[in-house]
């Protein structure tokens, strides 16, 4: 999930600032982009968000997509804007394992990255 994160973003050209939600509710971002655009368009848009306890994609003209394993749930998914010398985001995800019936088999990562926009 986080690879596909930081690959997305990297790819875009900016942030889609009305949908990204910052601030009290971290956990939408969208970006606007040149790459795969569906036919006929110049620009697309890509977005990540909570569905539920998991991580969606959606894809302009693509139904959404899960990023997560059934078996973990999504505790902490958060975007912020950071200031470097070039527009960046910083992804935060904690992942925990859903219901496990043993304490052996419960488990949690949360992974974190900075990644600089394509363009701009």
């Amino acid at each position: 999930a986080m690879e596909i994160i930081t690959y997305e973003i990297r790819q875009s050209d900016e942030l889609y600032s009305p949908t990204s939600l910052f601030g009290s509710h971290p956990s939408q971002l969208s970006l606007k982009t040149t790459t795969d655009s569906p036919q006929g368009e110049k620009i697309t848009y890509v977005d990540f968000y909570l569905c539920g306890d998991r991580l969606c994609l959606k894809k302009e003209g693509v139904p959404p997509s899960i990023l997560t394993p059934a078996n973990t749930i999504v505790t902490k998914l958060i975007f912020e804007q950071i200031a470097t010398s070039s527009p960046s985001i910083e992804a935060t995800i904690r992942l925990e394992t859903k219901q496990a019936q043993r304490p052996q088999d419960q488990a949690s990562i949360e992974l974190s990255s900075a990644v600089s926009f394509r363009k701009k």
